[in-house]
């Protein structure tokens, strides 16, 4: 109950709810990229400083998804959980472009998230983001998933 108290000191327990949603998805999407970047020169090894140097610009330039697409096809992920990460992150930003949806997803107290019906249909539809996520870095037989157990975990 540590982190209760905490959270209920910092702003009585609000904005909890929608901070949870995007812990669970936009944060996951700076990552995936980030991540996503080492892995695009994993499979060739002899690539010059230079050459890396300029695509690591190029794909810090691009936006997230362009980028997370096109490597993930690159990795010949299955098209099905491409669109299901897609399909979900769609839905998180549709949810954040719902002024009122996300003014009361803000101010839901803490202890009232687990009953109130549009929170957990975020965390759910947060829940099938995750699923994409472990069945492209975990479960596809790709060198994605190579990388991912060499290098993207302790």
């Amino acid at each position: 109950m540590l982190i209760l108290r905490i959270n209920n000191g910092e702003q009585g327990g609000k904005k909890w709810a929608l901070r949870n949603i995007k812990l669970r998805m936009s944060r996951k999407i700076i990552f995936l990229k980030g991540l996503l970047m080492c892995a695009s020169n994993y499979q060739n090894p002899d690539v010059s400083v230079q050459d890396l140097k300029s695509g690591l610009k190029q794909n810090v330039s691009m936006k997230p998804l362009d980028f997370i697409v096109g490597e993930l096809v690159k990795f010949k992920i299955a098209e099905k959980w491409i669109i299901q990460l897609l399909d979900t992150y769609d839905n998180f930003l549709g949810m954040l472009n719902d002024d009122k949806l996300r003014e009361d997803i803000q101010n839901l107290p803490m202890e009232d998230v687990y009953n109130d019906k549009e929170f957990l249909k975020a965390r759910k539809n947060a829940h099938l983001f995750q699923e994409a996520l472990n069945q492209i870095f975990f479960y596809e037989d790709t060198p994605l998933k190579q990388f991912t157990i060499k290098y993207g975990l302790f």
